[in-house]
């Protein structure tokens, strides 16, 4: 999907916001594969990866494992039900190392959501927007927010 659209978007001169990195699928393999699984996976990944066009910025909405759990049960999604609190807490560790530092190169924005509510408040949205487009150099864009983040390039 990301060979046959992605770069399309781009050409045509268009900004492409999008939860999912490429990158972020390792996190899981290493948290649920083992051995064998695991080494065939990153063979597996990196050939794929190779052709993958690389985001200018990663953004990291991060929160606590307190709230990731509050957030979960408020979403009632049936698969996320019987998701236990030691998995995601373990999820969210592996987040935050990854997230600690560049991917291959690509800045990191990393923003503390835990007092945030962006699904419910419109005004959170565009804070978020706005740090983004800061971190861009996009405008317009508010110069200082009520929340602290930090960056890492």
């Amino acid at each position: 999907q990301q060979n046959n659209t992605v770069p399309g978007i781009l050409t045509a001169g268009k900004n492409l916001l999008a939860d999912y990195t490429f990158a972020k699928d390792a996190l899981f393999a290493r948290i649920n594969l083992q051995g064998d699984e695991l080494a065939m996976y990153y063979r597996v990944h990196e050939a794929l990866g190779e052709k993958i066009i690389k985001p200018d910025l990663l953004v990291y909405l991060q929160a606590g494992t307190d709230t990731l759990m509050q957030r979960i049960t408020l979403r009632d999604r049936p698969y996320e039900r019987q998701m236990e609190r030691a998995y995601i807490d373990r999820l969210n560790q592996t987040y935050d190392e990854f997230f600690s530092k560049p991917y291959d190169h690509t800045p990191v924005l990393k923003i503390d959501t835990n007092d945030l509510n962006f699904v419910q408040n419109q005004e959170h949205i565009k804070l978020i927007e706005n740090r983004i487009r800061e971190t861009l150099g996009m405008h317009p864009y508010q110069a200082s927010l009520p929340f602290t983040e930090t960056s890492s390039n």
